[in-house]
């Protein structure tokens, strides 16, 4: 099992930086793309909307197929692609954001791909990405690790409910944090 390192977590990137090129180094709040279905799926005009309002930039992506990942960059140009068959593993996991009401917490999925001797960290609020892209990793021969048991997860809406019961047992022995510092707005 991978573990990964608490550095990770410490410097959480935001839409100021170039998240093509950050999500080789710390967690990386992207929009991720299986087959062609989007996580998180937000309608575009709220979300263009809600993205000039705060002055944000449109999101970066990572995009899986049946057999490859690409990165865009914030253009929507790939700035990275690799083939599934070259990836050494994929682990899922959660980490605790931020308190909704304390004691009650919200939580993120987290997702390390380990490439050769690289390694993408990224960070999206919608754990249904697991259900997608699992089979797909699994026909390319890729190890899905799985450390907070995502795969019982009932539904990406009951993960605050999920997780709550035994986040603190799962983090023990990893460089997981209890929780992050700060949020950075996702998407």
């Amino acid at each position: 099992m991978y573990k990964i390192p608490a550095s990770v977590f410490e410097s959480i990137n935001d839409y100021g930086n170039d998240k093509e090129k950050s999500v080789l180094h710390v967690l990386t709040p992207m929009r991720i793309s299986v087959n062609n279905e989007f996580f998180p799926r937000i309608p575009k005009k709220n979300h263009k909307a809600v993205r000039t309002a705060l002055g944000l930039t449109k999101p970066a992506t990572i995009e899986f197929t049946d057999d490859e990942m690409m990165v865009h960059d914030k253009q929507g140009n790939v700035a990275r692609t690799e083939k599934m068959s070259d990836f050494n593993f994929v682990q899922f996991g959660a980490i605790r954001t931020m308190p909704i009401a304390p004691p009650a917490y919200t939580y993120s999925m987290t997702m390390v791909i380990g490439v050769q001797e690289r390694f993408y960290y990224v960070l999206n609020p919608n754990f249904m990405v697991f259900q997608r892209l699992s089979p797909l990793l699994k026909q390319q021969g890729v190890t899905v690790e799985d450390p907070f048991d995502i795969a019982s997860l009932p539904s990406n809406e009951e993960r605050e409910n999920y997780f709550n019961k035994f986040y603190v047992e799962r983090i023990k022995g990893t460089n997981y944090p209890l929780q992050l510092k700060w949020m950075p707005f996702l998407i």
